[in-house]
């Protein structure tokens, strides 16, 4: 009996997805610290802005 293409793709599509799971998802590990440092740089840019409003709409 022929195997179905439908099956081998089926089995393929498993198959990354077991080996994308291994390797700890899509992003490395220093792509994932990097994204990390850009968020935490963000928050403290937006809590320093708030802080220069306050200052200023208190003057």
């Amino acid at each position: 009996m022929k195997p179905n293409a439908d099956d081998l793709v089926e089995r393929l599509a498993i198959e990354r997805r077991k080996k994308i799971m291994m390797d700890g998802g899509m992003m490395g590990g220093g792509m994932m610290i990097g994204m990390g440092l850009v968020w935490l740089l963000v928050i403290v840019v937006l809590i320093l802005a708030v802080i220069a409003l306050v200052k200023y709409l208190r003057t």
